[in-house]
């Protein structure tokens, strides 16, 4: 009996020496999780509820872990809305919590709050307006009522500080007592607290330096890199689109899960015609969500740029089929991509459809060079002549016509609109120029602006050689008029173009010849 006893007593104190133990490793991981709470960042605030959950989980601690557990859930709704991610199942777990007993009213407050905040519109495309307007239209409704409470709420309340900024920043125009809401008010009761300086930060340009603050204060806030890249593209700074793709990069790399930043980034890629870089970010988005149009239209435009024809073709027809949203734009690409595979006829029925559903410069000149092409000369002219009244600075357009009044044998129209694409090449020349200069003077990695640099001094070759075809042509037109005073300093312009001189000497001998 004696032994048993011994037995019974060592068991019992091995038992309480790993719940000890237990113990510590709660209390040490529950510091840990608080931490990254503190710290605010999306990533570590994941990783403080997965804390949380496991804590719980283990029964440890229940009372004081809950409010954090319900706290942290609804920090993560709000900022996967503000970055483009599902947000819904943090508003789930919140709402699943048993925090009513703890926080009362408050507790359903920051839900309804959480749960009204509008999604990052990249997230869905254009169908966010449609999918989410009815939502929206409600949540705009309560706003104001909202705001008043959250008004009400203790302002150490780091939760209710977020949600107030959130809500009078999205719904600002809905909140007459938030129109001369100062969002860094919330600061004086978190001076240094990255988690709202982030999202002051987040409300507008004129909060940047609170933004930048947030990387001060915590280093791991890599989604503020996103709102940053924003307001470098709404900035003044001449380089602006170059400036945005480093922390536009830094944001999706830290958060490569969010459609929302891989579409933009995608975005400033084709705008500065890194095209393969656009189409691995397009791509990238299609895996997050298969039916994104955005990124469906600009993977379709990116395949076009890289002369990929029939990959363009079929993305294009993706789109198409999923209708409602950039049907116009599908079918103007998938024009243009079987016009450059020369299905002159199949292009021709897309441009219609594209005519039917886009009103734009892009798609008349489009229509009108493929007229051309088929011989068509009539409706190639009604076409190109639309495009030009859509955008007197469309030099293809010009240079159509110009063509397609020769085809029609109406010489004047046909040299005073080879003028026009002149000057149309002229004033391209001078913006291409200024663009080079911009890039030369931009902040951004070399082997970046080297390729910016080659693109614009090919595109600026173009356009000169444009110049002296044009001025060629226009003389030639003046010449069959006759129209000699006219043609004489188109011709003297063809002279100068080294392509073009041997042309332009023989019409000039032509002309000697005949006076």
């Amino acid at each position: 009996m004696r032994c048993l006893a011994a037995v019974v007593a060592l068991a019992l104190l091995s038992g309480g020496c790993a719940a000890r133990a237990r113990a510590r490793e709660y209390r040490t991981r529950l510091a840990e999780a608080d931490m990254l709470a503190a710290a605010g960042c999306y990533r570590c605030l994941k990783d403080a509820f997965a804390t949380y959950e496991t804590l719980l989980a283990a029964d440890f601690q229940r009372e004081q872990l809950l409010p954090r557990a319900y706290d942290t859930a609804l920090l993560l709704a709000a900022r996967e809305k503000e970055l483009g991610l599902p947000a819904t199942p943090w508003i789930e777990r919140a709402t699943h919590l048993p925090i009513g007993a703890l926080k009362g009213e408050d507790a359903r407050l920051l839900i309804d709050v959480a749960d009204g905040l509008p999604w990052n519109r990249d997230r869905f495309g254009p169908e966010s307006a449609q999918q989410f307007g009815e939502q929206t239209r409600e949540a705009s409704e309560r706003a104001r009522e909202w705001y008043a409470a959250l008004s009400s709420l203790s302002p150490t309340s780091r939760v209710a500080a977020y949600m107030r900024v959130a809500l009078a920043c999205e719904y600002r125009s809905h909140i007459l007592d938030a129109k001369n809401f100062d969002p860094t008010s919330v600061l004086s009761a978190h001076p240094d607290d990255a988690l709202l300086l982030y999202r002051v930060g987040a409300c507008g340009r004129d909060y940047q330096q609170q933004l930048e603050r947030t990387f001060d204060q915590e280093p791991r806030f890599v989604e503020a890199n996103y709102f940053l890249g924003l307001y470098e593209l709404g900035s003044q700074h001449s380089d602006v689109v170059w400036r945005a793709i480093e922390p536009l990069r830094n944001a999706h790399e830290g958060i490569p899960e969010s459609p929302a930043l891989a579409v933009q980034l995608a975005a400033v890629y084709l705008a500065t015609s890194q095209f393969e870089l656009a189409l691995q970010s397009y791509e990238h988005t299609l895996t997050l969500m298969p039916e994104h149009r955005d990124a469906l239209l600009g993977k379709a435009m990116v395949q076009s740029y890289l002369k990929r024809h029939a990959e363009a073709i079929a993305t294009a027809t993706e789109l198409v089929d999923l209708g409602t949203f950039h049907i116009g734009e599908a079918y103007y690409w998938r024009a243009w991509n079987k016009y450059h595979q020369q299905q002159l006829d199949a292009a021709r029925v897309d441009i219609e459809d594209a005519k039917k559903r886009w009103y734009h410069t892009d798609v008349f000149t489009l229509d009108g060079i493929i007229a051309y092409d088929r011989k068509e000369l009539e409706e190639a002219r009604q076409s190109l002549d639309v495009a030009l009244r859509l955008d007197a600075r469309n030099c293809e357009a010009a240079w159509f016509l110009g063509l397609t009044y020769v085809g029609l044998e109406r010489w004047p129209d046909g040299g005073d609109t080879f003028v026009r694409a002149r000057s149309c090449a002229e004033g391209a020349e001078r913006e291409l120029k200024s663009t080079l200069t911009r890039i030369e003077r931009a902040e951004m990695a070399p082997n970046i602006k080297a390729r910016q640099i080659a693109a614009q001094q090919k595109s600026i070759e173009e356009s000169q050689q444009t110049q002296g075809t044009a001025a060629y042509n226009a003389a030639w037109c003046y010449v069959k008029v006759p129209d000699l005073a006219r043609a004489k300093p188109q011709l003297d312009r063809a002279l100068q173009d080294p392509d073009m001189k041997p042309s332009a000497e023989e019409l000039l001998a032509f002309l000697n010849k005949q006076h």
